[in-house]
This record gives structure tokens, C-alpha cells and sequence, in this order.
């Protein structure tokens, strides 16, 4: 069965009601996050919301992000 015929058969009930979150993520994203882990990136807790501004006043915001940073400098990843 597939991964979204699973999902139709799931009430909202049932998955309000045990906690559980179901992720779906596409193939490329399951690679980069692969590749995340064997580099030793450590996961950011309590970020709610980041916001990224651009060139010619553009504003990215990515709200319940996932971020990442790396252990020895000041580089980050974020995911949403």
C-alpha cells in the first residue's frame, strides 16, 4: 500500500489523538538530510520563525523551521 493511500485512510481523530506527526519528505530531501547526519550537524531547538531578507527589499520567512548548525563555526541549515 502506498504512503498516501495510508494517509487517506487515517482520521484526523486518530492523528490529533496519539501525538503522532507524520513527515513526508521527497527523495532529494531524504538524501540532503543523509548527508547532513554524516557531516556531524547538531539540531537547533526552539526556533519558531526565521526570516531571510534578499536584495531589492525581498523577505523570506520560513515559520516552524527545522534548523542545523555546524559544531565548529557559525554556519546554519534550515529546513521548511
Amino acid at each position: 500500500m502506498s504512503v498516501d493511500a495510508q494517509l487517506e485512510n487515517l482520521s484526523l481523530d486518530e492523528t490529533a489523538g496519539s501525538g503522532v506527526t507524520v513527515e513526508i519528505h521527497s527523495r532529494p530531501e531524504r538524501k540532503a538530510r543523509k548527508q547532513l547526519e554524516g557531516l556531524g550537524l547538531k539540531r537547533v531547538p526552539g526556533i519558531q520563525r526565521v526570516t531571510l531578507r534578499r536584495p531589492k527589499n525581498v523577505l523570506l520567512v520560513v515559520a516552524q523551521p527545522e534548523v542545523y548548525k555546524a559544531p565548529g563555526s557559525d554556519c546554519y541549515i534550515v529546513f521548511g
